[in-house]
C-alpha cells in the first residue's frame, strides 16, 4: 500500500469521531476526478499549523506542476479538548483557496482520541489535471 492509499484507508476509518465527515465515496469520486493525486500528512498545534499547511500545499504544488491544482481535500483531526474555531476553519480555508481559480476544496473535521493534548493533524490530499500540451 503506498502513502496516498495508505492516508485514504486513514481518512475514511471508523476510529475518529467526526463531526464534519470525509467517506469513502468522497474519496472514492476525488481520485477518479483527477489525473494525479499527492498528500502529506501534517502534525501540530494551533500555533503551528497554519504556517506548516501553507508550506506543504507549496511543496505539493511545486511537486507536480506539470498539472493544474483542480481538487483539495482537507481531513483535519484534533485532540481530545483541542477546539477548532470557525476563525480557524476560515484561515485554514483562506490558505487552501490560494492554490488556484476554480479549485474544490472539500474538508472534514473530527476528534482522534490517540493525538496528544492540544494537538492537531491535517491530511492534506490535492489533485491535479494534466496539463494539455
Amino acid at each position: 500500500m503506498n502513502r496516498i492509499e495508505e492516508y485514504i484507508k486513514d481518512v475514511t476509518s471508523e476510529g475518529n469521531s467526526a463531526l464534519v465527515s470525509i467517506d469513502k465515496k468522497d474519496m472514492d469520486a476525488f481520485v477518479k476526478g483527477n489525473d494525479i493525486v499527492d498528500a502529506e500528512k501534517i502534525v501540530g498545534t494551533i500555533e503551528t499549523i497554519f504556517s506548516s499547511l501553507a508550506e506543504t500545499l507549496n511543496r505539493i504544488i511545486e511537486r507536480n506542476k506539470s498539472g493544474k491544482c483542480n481538487a483539495i481535500i482537507l481531513d483535519i483531526r484534533q485532540s481530545e479538548g483541542t477546539e477548532m474555531t470557525m476563525d480557524n476553519i476560515a484561515d485554514i480555508i483562506d490558505i487552501l483557496s490560494k492554490s488556484g481559480k476554480d479549485v474544490d476544496i472539500i474538508w472534514g473535521l473530527s476528534t482522534k482520541k490517540s493525538l496528544e493534548p492540544k494537538t492537531i493533524e491535517l491530511i492534506l490530499f490535492v489533485g491535479f489535471k494534466a496539463n494539455e500540451e
